[in-house]
């Protein structure tokens, strides 16, 4: 099914068009790995253990105040030496606070300082939320003042089925088999050109399938959204962005053996409205600054950036908290389904339209 208004995405950012590195009938493509500007917001996510730096993902910058998005799983693969941690995790325990002692998350942020010389950082995370059961993670980074960075704007809506999206990350990783030695980045000896590389890379697809619950258990949980384009291992956690160039989903991992194509899945980013952030951010040695806000209280005061879909949402008041019911065009209920079974039965998920009354809009409802 095409959109009959769709559009082709070219421009991320003003004056940042990614396909000017895309050859004609790619689907898949690489940006410059070093100093491209889109590098500002979206970073390679990385473990810290025993002084030694491990690439594992991708990250992304939503917020100037610091907040990042990536995948759950990617930093549950980051906290494999921690049993506590990710026992919590794996059992949706997130409201639990943990010490981290083995293990630090970081993201590796790099800039332009001339033409023949690239500054590369190590930008620690201080902590990470989990909205369950969803594979979406929230984490907040130190501040840093100096660094420059561009934040994305959010679309908490879902794309639309047959829309164009474009997923972006790192894959690729080559690097020492012990990782990246902290004291030789401190020192200024370690050979990045040498000893490092990755590929920024992007994937072309097409909303295929919307899914309301999970896609299959145990694998892909919370809502998400099928795509037919394969990304590649290490662009979990990565943007995808829809036609209008904001972020409609979060890289989740490859769902081609069970669905027998080329076939990816991406986080929806509606869950997460309902999730209150919990996220400190150590401004110097004696002051922090602290988030303690629902999503929506931290969107609506302008500390993330979104495209304003979440004024369509239905929200419902819990015992325990607040559900947003998903934010899907209703024109696409024939292509949303509950799960991978209802997917492989043609049984699409019976929706309930709720009419939003204070907008011209209704093409965004609630099911």
């Amino acid at each position: 099914m095409e959109l009959e208004e769709n559009h082709i995405l070219d421009c991320l950012k003003p004056n940042i068009n990614v396909r000017e590195f895309q050859l004609p009938g790619e689907k898949q493509w690489n940006l410059p790995a070093w100093n491209y500007p889109l590098a500002q917001g979206i970073m390679p996510l990385c473990r810290i253990v025993n002084q030694y730096l491990i690439p594992l993902g991708t990250a992304i910058l939503v917020s100037k105040l610091g907040v990042i998005v990536t995948a759950a799983h990617v930093i549950l693969e980051a906290l494999r030496d921690d049993s506590v941690a990710r026992r919590s995790m794996l059992e949706g325990r997130c409201g639990t606070e943990h010490q981290v002692n083995h293990v630090q998350l970081a993201v590796l942020h790099h800039r332009k300082i001339s033409n023949t010389t690239t500054q590369i950082n190590i930008w620690p995370i201080e902590n990470i939320q989990i909205p369950h059961p969803t594979d979406l993670a929230f984490g907040f980074l130190k501040f840093q003042k100096s660094f420059p960075y561009m934040s994305f704007t959010l679309s908490p809506a879902a794309p639309r089925i047959g829309e164009t999206v474009l997923s972006i990350g790192y894959c690729n990783f080559k690097f020492p088999d012990e990782g990246i030695s902290l004291q030789e980045i401190e020192e200024g000896t370690f050979d990045w050109r040498g000893r490092y590389s990755h590929k920024f890379h992007v994937v072309e697809g097409k909303v295929r399938a919307l899914f309301l619950h999970r896609f299959a258990k145990g694998y892909a949980d919370g809502p998400c959204f099928l795509m037919d384009a394969n990304v590649q291992h290490g662009q979990s956690g990565g943007p995808v962005f829809n036609s209008a160039g904001n972020i409609c989903g979060i890289n989740l991992g490859s769902a081609s053996i069970l669905t027998n194509g080329s076939n990816s899945l991406a986080s929806l980013i509606y869950p997460a409205l309902a999730i209150k952030l919990k996220l400190t951010m150590q401004l110097a040695k004696e002051l922090s600054f602290q988030i303690d806000s629902p999503l929506l209280n931290l969107i609506s005061s302008g500390g993330i950036k979104t495209d304003g879909s979440e004024r369509f949402a239905h929200i419902v008041v819990e015992d325990d908290g607040i559900r947003i019911d998903p934010l899907i065009h209703k024109d696409d209920a024939k292509y949303t389904f509950i799960d991978l079974h209802g997917y492989k039965k043609s049984q699409p998920a019976a929706p309930e339209y709720k009419k939003n009354n204070n907008s011209n809009n209704n093409k965004i409802t609630s099911i």
